[in-house]
């Protein structure tokens, strides 16, 4: 299992990933803003087995990723003048959705996401605040796009991110503290600190997950984790 985090996550997490596969630590220089700099859900997009890489770090991970199992696409849109908007990558992809802004997903994810259905959702850090899981459901931390998943007819848990750490934010978001794989659902932090921790872990349960707690804090926002079996 192949797993992409930021750089900078706690190393109490970091060491607890490297027991399930290997690990490559993300990191950006002078493209973002600092705090989502190492977030690997703004520069990369995963699209079944296609990982759409943003132009301005493609040569360097295309290097580092050359010999894992995902085909490696260049996106077309660059992030360096993307200002507070870096969101071309930040799509939510289920096996049969496409949940963006309409305004800001890359061609290239466009391209290569065959008969998706796309949902507009006015919430352009899509990814850094929705995580997708089995048979369509999933977990928010952005009403807009809760209302618009209900209204979808999907199942839907919102989390208040008020709790989560972003350093250099006031707070993060739910999206980029979690990542799927198989049955698992890694988190970086703890499911006690969430405000409704046991609606939480039955609503992870009953989609068929188990949860695994990366390390024993507070959530953090670490931009997500991209994993690859």
């Amino acid at each position: 299992m192949l797993i992409i985090h930021d750089a900078r996550i706690p190393e109490e997490a970091t060491c607890r990933l490297q027991q399930y596969g290997k690990t490559i630590p993300f990191m950006s220089q002078d493209i973002v803003p600092k705090p989502v700099a190492g977030h690997p859900d703004i520069f990369l997009c995963q699209v079944d087995d296609q990982l759409i890489i943003a132009p301005d770090i493609f040569e360097t991970y295309h290097h580092l990723l050359k010999s894992s199992n995902f085909k490696l696409l260049k996106g077309k849109s660059s992030l360096k003048n993307s200002q507070n908007k870096p969101v071309y990558y930040n799509a939510v992809i289920t096996d049969d959705l496409i949940i963006h802004h309409k305004n800001f997903t890359d061609e290239i994810i466009l391209e290569n996401s065959g008969n998706r259905k796309y949902i507009h959702v006015n919430q352009a850090f899509t990814r850094c605040s929705l995580l997708p899981l089995k048979d369509n459901r999933f977990i928010t931390s952005d009403r807009g796009i809760e209302k618009q998943l209900l209204i979808e007819g999907f199942d839907c848990l919102y989390v208040n991110p008020r709790k989560i750490i972003l350093p250099g934010y006031a707070y993060g978001l739910i999206g980029g503290c979690m990542g799927v794989s198989n049955q698992n659902l890694f988190i970086i932090g703890n499911v006690k600190n969430i405000d409704n921790p046991t609606q939480f872990v039955d609503f992870v349960e009953k989609s068929g997950y188990t949860i695994v707690e990366l390390y024993g804090g507070s959530l953090f926002d670490g931009g997500g984790l991209i994993i690859h079996d």
